[in-house]
């Protein structure tokens, strides 16, 4: 037997019906008998609603599509109508954005399995439409124009709105209303939004050596100006700059955001990043800034060195804030724990610190060395620091062990000690009673070596130098070279310079040609070596010895005497062509005289050719 019961949702208040059914008989027995059971009948929860309200989100469009079903029960309708008031917030960043033209309104049918299914479109004379404004307090309203009845009385709408420019939230809730003969009834719906909400997260795992994180950048894809993370990892990691990335993402409809490493942003053009070194205690931290506004997700890639101990944990805590949201604080989704790595402490795990003092070759401090502190393996940069006014700088929090010291620059006027320059090996030694250990590093000054020599190459004493700048002007005056004509000159700035001579030595021309010299340090910051050679020559002079007709005339002998008579120099013969010369004759006046006379010709013993060298 079958048959039908009608039920009124509304009405009763329930969705729930019973009924029971009892058979009785007599059996061959001549016995009474009876048999009872029992179903109970789950309608849809629409039929005590009279209605449905859902909502989708598309991340891709950033689009909410919100569905209405009215009348689920299908009664007659009269001057029946559908509202649905947007929340709205006044000077709020986060209110939807109505799409204009989204409004769909059509009937639909309910099958035996209680699925709605979509009806044909409502005619544009059969219903009125209001698209919601500032003036209707923000309502989509659909006012029927006509009286349904039977099963063209279940009527749907579906319209969209926007969170394109917002801040996207993880929730969206939002109730309509839909009214028949002055009966209203509320169909409330919830929207949640894949990723919403998520301005920030974190996650990261070992790798050899290295922490590779990943940071997910506005996963919800809201709008966002001045968008700003700050990152401080734990003292026991060091960040490696180079390995910062920002990319682009591929966003499905569901949300899912996955990095695409096709597309990667620029720094200094798209963001910027500051590290910042606590140099006594080893703690970092970096700031990531969006240069212009955003409204997109990205994925951040940068790993970090581990300087742990083994089963130590490393974690980070990230803060991001923005010119138009508030400031969010999220820890790392996992701590990771650092299995065994190749850094450069040793199994006791003690922290302490390196002091590094610099001085010059007379242990006077100097300010402005810069040091880097390398693991053992060289590959990664764990602190750097400047000397400051006492010739000092310190690192903390470092593990007793191996570790390579490079010096990256000198200061003013120094050159590198070859050993720092290209990284010298220490092993720091800190123990809980001495913490800090000391290193103390001897920078050498700028060195150029002048050479004064004559034309043998030997050197010569007492001549004086200055140096002058690439202006012109004396910077170093009065150099003396010593007695083996040695100049050294220290302390000179990376430059050009001209070295003058001023006096000559004793006996000797003064070389009036100056020399240019450059000091260089090379990519080490290491001197190169300049080495400079000044030669000094002696005077000379020469006669032509003729007759009358001026026809050479040779054997002739001649002496050299001075300006006080004193013969400086005898037996110079004049050769085939009658030239007399005179070599090695330092600065003064000097005339010639002959003293023996060509073969047939008479001696010409007046001095002549009075002549100067200088």
């Amino acid at each position: 037997m079958t048959y039908d019961t009608r039920y009124e949702a509304l009405e009763n208040d329930t969705n729930k019906y019973s009924n029971t059914a009892s058979l009785s008989w007599t059996g061959s027995d001549n016995k009474p008998h009876t048999s009872t059971d029992g179903k109970e009948y789950t309608a849809p929860v629409e039929s005590q609603s009279n209605g449905s309200k859902s909502g989708s989100y598309n991340s891709m469009t950033k689009e909410i599509t919100w569905t209405i079903h009215a009348n689920y029960n299908r009664a007659d309708l009269k001057n029946a109508k559908i509202t649905d008031k947007l929340p709205y917030t006044k000077d709020s960043n986060n209110n939807q954005k109505f799409i204009p033209n989204s409004v769909n309104v059509y009937h639909y049918s309910v099958d035996k399995k209680g699925v709605i299914v979509k009806g044909a479109a409502l005619k544009p004379e059969e219903f009125k439409l209001t698209e919601p404004n500032a003036s209707n307090n923000y309502t989509v309203e659909v006012e029927l124009l006509k009286d349904f009845t039977g099963k063209d009385a279940s009527i749907g709408m579906d319209f969209k709105t926007s969170l394109d420019g917002l801040v996207i939230d993880g929730q969206y809730k939002n109730t309509a209303t839909y009214t028949n003969d002055g009966k209203n009834f509320p169909l409330d719906a919830t929207v949640n939004v894949g990723f919403g909400g998520s301005l920030v997260t974190k996650s990261g795992q070992q790798n050899g050596d290295n922490i590779d994180w990943t940071i997910g950048l506005n996963n919800s894809q809201s709008t966002i100006s001045g968008y700003k993370i700050i990152d401080t990892p734990t003292a026991n990691q060091v960040l490696i700059e180079s390995s910062f990335h920002i990319y682009e993402t591929k966003v499905q409809t569901n949300g899912y955001v996955e990095a695409d490493k096709t597309k990667a942003l620029v720094r200094d053009v798209d963001y910027s990043l500051v590290i910042t070194t606590d140099g006594s205690t080893g703690k970092q931290s970096f700031e990531l800034k969006f240069l212009k506004t955003i409204n997109k997700a990205y994925v951040l890639n940068y790993s970090s060195a581990i300087d742990a101990n083994d089963k130590e944990g490393v974690s980070n805590e990230i803060t991001m804030s923005g010119d138009n949201v508030t400031t969010v604080t999220q820890q790392t989704s996992k701590e990771v724990i650092v299995q065994t790595s190749s850094g450069s402490g040793d199994a006791s795990g003690i922290r302490g610190g390196l002091t590094i003092t610099k001085v010059d070759k007379a242990n006077k401090p100097l300010i402005g060395a810069t040091f880097i502190i390398l693991d053992k393996t060289k590959k990664t940069m764990l602190r750097t620091g400047t000397t400051d006014a006492s010739g000092t700088v310190s690192f903390g929090g470092l593990r007793a062990g191996d570790y390579v010291i490079k010096e990256t620059e000198s200061p003013a006027g120094f050159s590198i000690d070859p050993e720092y320059a290209v990284g010298k090996k220490v092993k720091v030694v800190v123990t809980q009673q001495n913490p800090m250990m000391t290193l103390k590093v001897v920078d050498p000054a700028t060195l150029v070596t002048v050479s004064k020599v004559n034309e043998a190459g030997k050197g010569l004493p007492g001549a004086t130098f200055e140096v002058l700048d690439e202006a012109g002007d004396v910077i170093l005056p009065d150099l003396k070279v010593d007695a083996d004509g040695k100049l050294a000159i220290e302390g000179l700035l990376e430059g050009t310079y001209t070295l003058k001579e001023v006096k000559a030595p004793a006996g000797y021309l003064l070389n009036t040609t100056p020399q240019t010299f450059d000091v260089v340090l090379d990519e080490n910051g290491v001197m190169v070596t300049t080495n400079i050679e000044f030669k000094n020559y002696q005077g000379s002079a020469s006669i032509l010895k003729t007759d009358a007709k001026l026809k050479g005339l040779p054997n002739s002998i001649f002496k050299v005497v001075n300006a006080q008579g004193d013969t400086i120099k005898t037996g110079l013969k004049s050769n085939a062509d009658g030239i007399v010369t005179a070599d090695g004759l330092a600065p003064g006046n000097y005339s010639f005289v002959e003293t023996t006379a060509t073969t047939g010709y008479g001696i010409n013993d007046t001095p002549i050719r009075r002549f100067k060298c200088r």
